[in-house]
């Protein structure tokens, strides 16, 4: 473990954060945010927090972990494909009443237009 002394020779030395990541050099062209997500997470000798929040991919905690959109297992592919398959029954089934009520409703009415 380095002394008292190397950390701080190197925290006066190395002011801003340094290490290899996604940004190599700075350019115009360069995201911002892939500036900042770079020195968040680089390296800093003296263990300061980063200024800005940023998104490390994590979800926070008052996020729901169980009905996120993240890995399928066989059980959810296979509750969600019943449910579609439950979902086009109930719609087919509307559908079909729908018809033979229109149906029912027009020959209702030219019985009544044949009587007249």
């Amino acid at each position: 473990m380095p002394s008292r002394e190397v950390v701080q020779h190197f925290e006066d030395v190395v002011k801003e954060a340094t290490g290899e990541g996604p940004v190599q050099e700075i350019t115009t062209e360069t995201p911002q945010s892939l500036i900042t997500k770079h020195k968040c997470l680089a390296a800093r000798p003296s263990a300061q927090s980063c200024p800005q929040h940023y998104d490390d991919g994590r979800l926070q905690p008052d996020q729901n972990r169980v009905q996120s959109t993240g890995a399928r297992t066989p059980f959810s592919i296979a509750a969600e494909i019943e449910a579609q398959v439950a979902a086009t029954k109930a719609r087919r089934e509307s559908e079909a009443k729908d018809r033979e009520k229109a149906e029912a409703e027009a020959k209702a009415k030219h019985e009544i237009e044949s009587l007249q």
